[in-house]
């Protein structure tokens, strides 16, 4: 149990020169996958950050809450961004992401928060840190707001990062069908069509 605080995207961004774009037959320019990984891998990591204040439970032997620990906690999803990697249709001129599966990184503890009841436990430390950490991954990975947030910041981010490259050569960036952008524009598309299905009516 607790609150949560989504914090948002953190990425870094740095200038560079775009590389050199590959040449293939009679004149025409295409994009090659290391020219996309390239221009994303600039950014390091990428994550969504969670503000969580929970409260851990210390059970006994026959499962009952001998002690509750209250705590705040930071928690970190996303990616290297040097593991995307990209599919390319030249025939199409289109540029297809390929993102590896979101990862939630080890929550880090706010010490200072900690508050007992009834009492303080008798435990090392470094144990009740572990209990907390244990408490505040099971209910952000219960809840899974986190796993969808961090993929639509993601995606945003690689949009940023490849739309100049992707502009001087004309093609369109274009996301699987199981990403939540496709997501969302198929829902918005069926509301549409029952709108109008109704209006016709």
């Amino acid at each position: 149990m607790g609150a949560l605080i989504s914090i948002g995207i953190l990425v870094g961004f740095c200038t560079l020169a775009l590389p050199g774009i590959l040449r293939s037959g009679e004149g025409l320019t295409y994009l090659s996958t290391s020219e996309l990984e390239r221009v994303v891998s600039i950014s390091k990591l990428s994550t969504t950050e969670y503000v969580y204040n929970g409260i851990a439970e210390i059970k006994d032997d026959n499962g009952n809450v001998t002690q509750r620990i209250y705590y705040a906690s930071t928690v970190r999803a996303g990616i290297d961004l040097t593991d995307v990697t990209f599919s390319i249709d030249n025939d199409n001129m289109t540029v297809t992401p390929i993102i590896p599966e979101i990862t939630i990184y080890d929550p880090s503890i706010d010490e200072s928060s900690f508050d007992y009841i009834p009492r303080n436990p008798n435990l090392e430390l470094k144990d009740i840190i572990s209990i907390c950490k244990k408490d505040a991954r099971a209910e952000i990975e219960s809840q899974g707001d986190i796993y969808r947030t961090a993929r639509i910041n993601l995606e945003s981010a690689i949009q940023a990062l490849t739309l100049p490259l992707l502009e001087n050569r004309d093609y369109e960036l274009v996301w699987p069908e199981d990403s939540p952008d496709s997501v969302d524009n198929d829902e918005s598309n069926d509301e549409q069509s029952s709108e109008e299905a109704t209006n016709e009516a």
